[in-house]
């Protein structure tokens, strides 16, 4: 198993004070996708220094303070899940890829109370989408596979399969 990404992750109610904070550390926002989850949608701002170090910032309006954990992307999400819980990590929550999340994922807490978001993103093979049909006069709908496994991972909706695509890649 190879770790690709660890850095901290800071959720916040207040992500616009935490950006221009690190920016005035010398971080810049590389992007700022948008997460699903339980509660809705929110914005995730991924920052980078000149160095090469990374910080996430979540939004979350919900929580009264901020909280801070560890985001690990490795190549082998059940490896590393594997062994965190061998060594007294839980689940708070398992995702699994769908149509909108190309990433298996896991937010686990330590015996000690850190918690660490662990995740390996899904290579989508986005060129080669099988199974598109019209569902209705205005969704194309298709299947998506991982590449590396060849398990379906979701699927697409739009009014073409080029609209799907950017959806999905959004």
């Amino acid at each position: 198993m190879k770790i690709t990404t660890f850095d901290p992750v800071i959720t916040t109610a207040k992500p616009e004070e935490c950006v221009r904070l690190f920016e005035a550390l010398g971080f810049v926002t590389t992007h700022t996708p948008t997460a699903r989850n339980d509660g809705g949608m929110r914005q995730v701002f991924r920052m980078k220094n000149d160095n090469g170090d990374h910080v996430d910032i979540v939004e979350n309006k919900d929580i009264q303070s901020d909280e801070i954990s560890i985001r690990m992307n490795v190549d082998d999400f059940d490896e590393a899940h594997a062994i965190l819980l061998d060594n007294g990590f839980t689940d708070l929550e398992v995702r699994q890829p769908t149509s909108f999340r190309a990433h298996k994922g896991a937010d686990m807490v330590s015996p000690s109370g850190f918690k660490m978001v662990l995740m390996e993103h899904v290579m989508i093979d986005l060129e080669n989408v099988t199974g598109g049909a019209r569902t209705s006069d205005k969704v194309y709908t298709a299947n998506v596979y991982n590449t590396k496994t060849a398990a379906k991972v979701g699927t697409l909706h739009g009014n073409t399969i080029k609209e799907a695509k950017e959806k999905y890649n959004a």
